[in-house]
C-alpha cells in the first residue's frame, strides 16, 4: 500500500507559439499483493495492483479556459523474474507488466473543442535490470525499459542507474 503526492512542471515551447508552463499535482496511490516461488537461483512472481492517479492541471492545463476531465484507477498485472548469482552479488531482473485504466478517457476541454487521449489504455512494458552488491551498505544498479500502447500510439523508453546506500 501506498500513498503520495505528485507534482510536475511541464513546459511546452513549439513553433508556432511561445513557450507555455503548466503544472499538474495530486494525490497518487497503490494497493498491491503478490506471490513469488523459488526456481533454483531466481524467484518468478506475479503481482496485481489498483492504482489511483489524481495528479490534474492548476493554472487552466497549458491554455486560459482548458479543463480537463481525467482518468483515476488503472490496474495492472506483472509477471517477474528476479535472480541471484555469483553469491549473490548480482541481482539481475526482468518484468513484464500489462496496465489499463478503468475508468474512460482523459478529456481536455477549451471553448467547445474537445481532445480526448487513450494514452494510458491498454498499455504493456518490458523493463530489466542488474543490481551488483559493493559490500553491506553499496549497491549500484542499472535498468530500462520499453513501453508500448496496444490499440493506441502510445510509447515511451525509460532507465535508471544510480548507487544506493544502506544505512
Amino acid at each position: 500500500l501506498s500513498l503520495g503526492y505528485s507534482s510536475t512542471d511541464w513546459d511546452l515551447d513549439g513553433p508556432l507559439t511561445t513557450p507555455i508552463s503548466a503544472t499538474t499535482t495530486g494525490v497518487v496511490g497503490s494497493l498491491q499483493g503478490g506471490m513469488s516461488w523459488p526456481l533454483g537461483d531466481f524467484r518468478v512472481g506475479t503481482t496485481a495492483a489498483l492504482n489511483y492517479d489524481d495528479a490534474h492541471c492548476i493554472d487552466h492545463c497549458l491554455m486560459l479556459e482548458t479543463t480537463e476531465s481525467i482518468t483515476h484507477w488503472s490496474t495492472e498485472i506483472s509477471l517477474r523474474v528476479d535472480g541471484s548469482v555469483s553469491g549473490g552479488k548480482l541481482l539481475p531482473f526482468f518484468a513484464l507488466t500489462y496496465s489499463d485504466r478503468l475508468d474512460g478517457a482523459n478529456v481536455v476541454m477549451n471553448q467547445g473543442a474537445t481532445l480526448i487521449s487513450d494514452a494510458n489504455a491498454g498499455l504493456l512494458h518490458a523493463k530489466a535490470g542488474l543490481s551488483a552488491i559493493v559490500d553491506d551498505r553499496t549497491e549500484l544498479f542499472a535498468n530500462a525499459g520499453v513501453s508500448e500502447g496496444i490499440g493506441n500510439d502510445t510509447s515511451g523508453v525509460d532507465g535508471t542507474a544510480g548507487v544506493r546506500m544502506h544505512w
